[in-house]
C-alpha cells in the first residue's frame, strides 16, 4: 500500500529547504541586478571613452574601472589598446580578473606575479585545489542538508549539521568564484602580463 508523508513528517524538511530556496532566489535576483548595473556602467564607459592617448591617467583608470571592475594602471591599458589585436575588451577583462594575482611596479611600469602565484606549477595546483574544494565542500554540504531534511535528527544535532551544511555550501561558492582568475592565469596569464608590461615575449617559470 502506497504511503504518503504527512505535513508533520514533511515539516522538518521544509524548515531547512525554505530558507535555502529563499536564499537561492535572493542570489538570483542579486545576479540580475548586478548584470543590469554592469550594463549601465559599460554604457557609461562607451559614452566617455576615446583614444586613451588623449586621456589623462586618472580618466583612463576610472573609465576602465567602469568596464572591468578593477583599477588597471593607465600605462598597461594604453599598451593593450595599442596592440590593436581586435580583442582589446577581452584582454582588459582577463587582465582585470587576474589582477589580484599580479604586482605592479610603478617605477618600471611592469607587471609580474605575486609570490603566491609565481610559477605555472603553483598556479595549476592552486586552480586544481579550488576545484577540489568546490566539489568536496559542495557535496558534503548538500549531503548534510539533505540528511537533516529527511532524517529529522534531534533539534540540537539538526541545527549543528544544518549550520555546517550552509557553511560548506558557502565555501564551495567562494571556491567556484575564485576558479576563474586562476583558470585565466593558467591559460593566458603570461601573455597578459607581457601585454601589460609592453613585452611580446612571454617568459614562463615552471
Amino acid at each position: 500500500m502506497e504511503k504518503y508523508l504527512s505535513l508533520n513528517e514533511l515539516l522538518p524538511g521544509l524548515v531547512v529547504l525554505t530558507p535555502l530556496v529563499a536564499a537561492a532566489l535572493t542570489v538570483f535576483k542579486w545576479g540580475i541586478s548586478r548584470h543590469d548595473a554592469q550594463f549601465t556602467k559599460r554604457k557609461e564607459f562607451l559614452q566617455h571613452w576615446k583614444d586613451p592617448e588623449g586621456l589623462d591617467d586618472l580618466s583612463v583608470e576610472v573609465l576602465v574601472r567602469q568596464l572591468t571592475g578593477a583599477y588597471l594602471p593607465a600605462a598597461a591599458v594604453r599598451r593593450i589598446c595599442r596592440r590593436g589585436s581586435g580583442e582589446v575588451a577581452r584582454t582588459l577583462l582577463d587582465l582585470a580578473a587576474i589582477w589580484p594575482l599580479v604586482k605592479w611596479d610603478a617605477r618600471t611600469a611592469t607587471a609580474s606575479w605575486q609570490d603566491f602565484a609565481r610559477t605555472s606549477r603553483i598556479r595549476s595546483l592552486k586552480g586544481l585545489l579550488l576545484w577540489f574544494v568546490y566539489f568536496g565542500a559542495g557535496i558534503v554540504g548538500a549531503t548534510a542538508l539533505i540528511t537533516v531534511a529527511f532524517e529529522k535528527p534531534a533539534a540540537l544535532t539538526g541545527f549543528i549539521v544544518t549550520a555546517w551544511g550552509v557553511i560548506l555550501i558557502a565555501v564551495a561558492g567562494v571556491a567556484l568564484w575564485k576558479t576563474d582568475p586562476w583558470g585565466i592565469a593558467n591559460k593566458s596569464g603570461e601573455a597578459l602580463l607581457c601585454y601589460a608590461s609592453g613585452d611580446d615575449t612571454p617568459s614562463e617559470q615552471d
